[in-house]
């Protein structure tokens, strides 16, 4: 008798429990779950270009392979910024593998607005009062934006 007993209020606290989360979370039951942006995820292409479709709400993330130079770094050189909203500065992530010299800076975008944009990034080395700024590599991509269909 004290097993079921047992059992009736363990599913009694599971369907309380259930019914609580979205409270938990901060959503209420009746309003509809807030869908979030999806992330794209681009790698630079060496052919055919390099573009991306997004929603406003969606996240960019440009994963660059890098092998790091003392003194460079990854430039945001142009974006509209109306469009889409840089989050944070590139972070640089590296490879686990032990045979490898490098690997990727991460850059984070927001899609905040509908537009075009082309965002256009240049692999530098910032101007010193001995030596002249200098330039290892770029990248270019066009992301185009549309409404978020909520």
């Amino acid at each position: 008798m004290k097993c079921q007993f047992f059992i009736y209020i363990g599913l009694l606290l599971i369907l309380f429990l259930s019914s609580c989360s979205k409270f938990v979370e901060g959503i209420s039951p009746d309003e509809p779950e807030q869908k979030e942006g999806e992330t794209v995820i681009i790698t630079p292409a060496s052919v055919g270009g390099n573009s991306a479709n997004l929603k406003v709400g969606d996240q960019l993330e440009i994963h660059i392979p890098t092998i790091p130079m003392e003194g460079f770094h990854w430039e945001i050189q142009e974006f509209d910024d109306t469009i889409l909203r840089q989050e944070g500065n590139p972070i640089y992530v590296q490879d686990p593998d032990p045979n490898s010299a490098g690997g990727n800076v991460i850059i984070k975008f927001t899609a905040i607005g509908q537009g075009e944009t082309n965002i256009h990034l240049l692999y530098v080395q910032p101007e010193t009062d001995s030596n002249p700024s200098l330039s290892s590599a770029s990248l270019g991509m066009f992301v185009q934006v549309s409404p978020n269909g909520n």
